[in-house]
């Protein structure tokens, strides 16, 4: 993070920047772990689909196996309940489904379809079993639809999808399953009263219209509020386009491949691709042009799911030339992430700008993902996408100070999302690329190699990489030869000849569900070691005040500090500076609280540097264009000697005692910038 007012010192430092069985496949060249997931039909399928995905499950839902209308709006019902989603004939359970049933201990099934498709035989059968029954139906596939949806919480966004055909609804459902928004079914020209009246409850930011006007019709898309719509020359390109569209919401390790031309393996594997947060690809007899592009720049990134037997999805669709892995150059990884890399500024409360950083866009409808550090401190940030245009931070989605990553919201739809890679399967010497904003360069592209998938630093790992990055470049890309990121560039090392660092990014995916409501003030006032003053009337020293004025204000309003669980008691001393500056500041702390105090600082530096920072702007406000070095020491005396500390710490005494004087924390401040911190790289 670029800090032009902001002066660093440092003695050794990261310098920050702001089942059921399955079948081994024989296919790929590309793919490093292939499997599939079959039955002798589509019920036992359904079976070896739901062993792989759940141990045991309260729900599940079942949906007719002969015909697709009434099941395809069950996925995001499925995530929600936690549930599998199991198949059935008309008037009795196959077995299949039943041991399966048993083996999961299911006690609840939500049953989608009338009585039409599915019996009330079926029913009674399930309650023979002990198994409670909810049917969901409606007079219609629309109807139905509804009914499922409204089981659901109610909704932002909206996806709607033909309900004359099965490929769309399939291909959107993991995204609608994962982000639990419903899918609408619609006929071409007209909207039911069902549809109608839904949506009328809702407030829709959102609507998400996939398919042609020859499938929907503009007047019935303009029906729904805010809408956008997908659309392909047939259902293979309408499925890749929604996958690239949601691409930051489908970041998951795995590809789940099945056929485009029946629906049930598809339909039954939605939920299990949802709950990993990655895409079905609907297959043909032979690949797309659009489906092979996919497949040969993110199959060998990926563990992949084959749903179905070989008659139907054949191993040699996944057989594709090495040639074709999937290796983009340079050029091509910078027009492919450039519009997905932002830049971002960062303001304090009195509009001043305290640095510049980079970001990556991971949603569509406005998630940024970028360092903790870069809005640390913070009141307000604006990003800049790559055509100049601009928005404010609305909220902090969610955030960890300790790993530095940090997910804000800006109210924005249908950015391009940046395709998320799989951090865990990089390894030491794979070419890499880092695109960011250094020096407020819009998205400069540099290249290297990684050196070490895990390299620690305070008991954190991280990607090293030689990819040369400079301040400014905090928040931005590391991108791997597919053009998908791997990591979030983070730090570099002092004279470390381009050895730098990034967060691995299947780490930052921790905090895509924190799902926090919180403004930048509010994230700061999370961490910081709180002072805890014993008398709020105590007036402020100025710098006319005595030595021991400013000294007693300090132990009045500084000698409690508070984080999370920790609590810390210091004894402040001020004397006159001896190396030039106007005041010497020291703290000690407590030999009781010492132990948690290292725990803290080993485990989270945040807290630490931000009271650091508030004690610099108190400075700044009370004692104009003054000077101080400040520190918090341990003291302690031992009979022998040490030795977890720097010899120069440990002082003999006349009696023979080992005296320790250990700087756990320095800060300072220079009269006219900002100070900073100073950790101590002995602290273990």
């Amino acid at each position: 993070m670029t800090m032009s007012n902001h002066r660093t010192q440092i003695f050794l430092t990261i310098a920050l920047i702001m089942t059921f069985w399955f079948l081994p496949s024989q296919c790929s060249a590309l793919t490093k772990t292939s499997t599939r997931l079959a039955g002798v039909d589509r019920y036992a399928t359904a079976a070896q689909i739901a062993g792989n995905g759940w141990v045991q499950s309260d729900n599940a839902v079942i949906t007719y196996g002969e015909n697709f209308p009434d099941a395809l709006a069950a996925a995001p019902l499925a995530k929600s309940l936690n549930a599998p989603i199991l198949l059935t004939t008309t008037n009795s359970i196959p077995e299949s489904t039943k041991q399966t049933l048993t083996s999961l201990k299911v006690k609840t099934v939500y049953l989608v379809g009338g009585q039409a498709v599915i019996s009330q035989n079926v029913a009674d059968s399930l309650t023979a079993m002990g198994i409670s029954v909810t049917r969901l139906a409606g007079v219609d596939r629309y109807d139905t639809a509804i009914q499922v949806a409204e089981q659901l919480k109610p909704p932002s966004t909206l996806f709607v999808t033909t309900g004359e055909d099965y490929a769309d609804a399939l291909s959107v459902a993991p995204i609608a399953a994962a982000k639990q928004c419903p899918i609408i079914l619609v006929p071409k020209n007209y909207l039911p009263d069902s549809v109608e009246n839904y949506i009328s409850t809702l407030t829709v930011d959102k609507t998400y219209v996939i398919g042609t006007q020859d499938m929907i019709s503009d007047s019935v898309m303009n029906y729904f509020p805010n809408p956008v719509r997908i659309t392909g020359d047939d259902k293979f390109e309408r499925n890749i386009a929604i996958i690239n569209q949601f691409a930051g919401d489908l970041s998951g390790a795995n590809l789940y491949a099945a056929t485009g031309n029946n629906f049930a393996d598809a339909l039954t594997g939605t939920t299990l691709a949802a709950t990993n947060k990655s895409p079905i690809v609907l297959t043909d007899q032979n690949l797309s042009g659009a489906t092979k592009n996919y497949l040969q720049q993110n199959l060998r990134f990926k563990n992949l799911f084959i749903l179905g037997g070989t008659s139907v999805v054949a191993d040699s669709l996944f057989d594709l030339p090495e040639q074709a892995s999937g290796t983009l150059s340079a050029s091509d990884i910078s027009k492919k992430l450039n519009p997905s890399v932002v830049y971002i500024t960062v303001n304090d409360k009195n509009g001043n700008n305290i640095g510049t950083a980079s970001g990556i866009i991971v949603g569509s409808d406005g998630y940024i993902l970028t360092n903790y550090h870069v809005i640390n401190g913070g009141n307000s940030a604006t990003v800049t996408l790559t055509d100049g245009t601009k928005y404010q931070v609305s909220k902090v989605v969610g955030y960890d100070s300790a790993r530095d990553d940090a997910l804000l919201k800006i109210n924005a739809d249908n950015l391009t999302s940046a395709v998320l890679g799989d951090s865990d399967k990089i390894n030491n010497g794979d070419k890499v690329y880092a695109i960011g904003n250094p020096e407020g360069l819009v998205n400069s592209i540099s290249d290297g190699i990684i050196g070490s998938t895990k390299r620690t630093f305070n008991t954190q790992s991280y990607i090293q990489f030689t990819a040369p990055i400079s301040p400014g470049s905090s928040g931005g890309a590391l991108i791997n030869e597919a053009g998908q990121v791997i990591g979030v560039t983070t730090a570099y090392l002092e004279n470390g000849q381009n050895i730098n660092l990034a967060i691995p990014i299947n780490d930052c995916k921790q905090i895509f569900t924190q799902n926090l409501n919180l403004s930048l003030d509010g994230v700061y006032a999370q961490n910081i070691l709180v002072p805890v003053p014993t008398s709020s009337s105590l007036a402020a020293p100025t710098a006319s005040s005595s030595y021991q004025n400013f000294q007693n204000y300090l132990n009045t309003v500084y000698g409690t500090l508070e984080y999370s669980n920790y609590k810390f008691h210091i004894t402040w001393q001020v004397e006159p500076g001896t190396k030039g500056e106007d005041y010497f500041i020291f703290g000690s702390i407590k030999k009781e609280e010492f132990h948690d105090w290292q725990k803290l600082l080993s485990e989270n530096h945040t807290p630490f540097r931000n009271f650091a920072d508030a004690m610099n702007t108190f400075m700044k406000t009370n004692f104009s264009s003054k000077t101080y070095l400040g520190g918090l020491y341990y003291f302690d005396e031992f009979d022998q000697r040490p030795t977890d500390f720097p010899e120069d710490e440990i002082h003999i005494t006349a009696s023979g005692k080992y005296v320790l004087m250990h700087l756990s924390l320095m800060f300072y401040f220079d009269g006219e910038n900002r100070g900073g911190m100073i950790n101590n790289p002995s602290n273990k």
